[in-house]
């Protein structure tokens, strides 16, 4: 599957964010796989 630049730097992101204790309880590693999902 190919991701688009952009939705690659927010997945990226939100990896980044994860590690940080703010965001800890976000899950955001978890539901980075959904950022630039197009099957709607």
């Amino acid at each position: 599957m190919q991701v688009t630049e952009h939705a690659r730097r927010m997945i990226y992101t939100c990896f980044s964010l994860a590690e940080l204790q703010p965001y800890r309880t976000l899950l955001l590693r978890q539901w980075a796989h959904m950022l630039g999902y197009g099957g709607h």
